[in-house]
């Protein structure tokens, strides 16, 4: 049997990426010249990653301000931005990724539903 491919696999761009990662609850947007260090350093698992730096990263932020907290670099999670994700990694071969947006977005629905 095949392993899952993971963003993890893919050969990291050279310099810094922008990198989307979640705790299970909440979005951390930020960059990074080492997606694998970062990564174990916050515990958190991987969505999405993509060639950037601080402008880059600056951008990002903007794209999703309703959603932040504080200002700090992490975000609510919302349909729109799940949706926004998914379709950056649905078809590319990113099923991890795509199980971690899946959990996102149920939990984000028994949270309505408890509402």
């Amino acid at each position: 049997m095949h392993a899952q491919p993971s963003l993890l696999n893919v050969p990291a761009p050279r310099g810094e990426v922008v990198y989307y990662v979640t705790d299970g609850c909440y979005i951390k947007i930020g960059r990074t010249k080492s997606l694998r260090r970062r990564g174990g350093e916050l515990r958190t698992q991987m969505i999405y990653s993509l060639p950037g730096g601080p402008v880059e990263e600056r951008e990002h932020h903007r794209m999703w301000a309703a959603n932040r907290i504080g200002s700090s670099e992490w975000f609510r999670v919302s349909e729109d931005l799940l949706l926004w994700l998914f379709a950056r990694t649905y078809g590319q071969h990113h099923m991890r990724e795509v199980g971690v947006i899946r959990h996102l977005a149920l939990a984000l629905e028994r949270e309505r539903v408890a509402a």
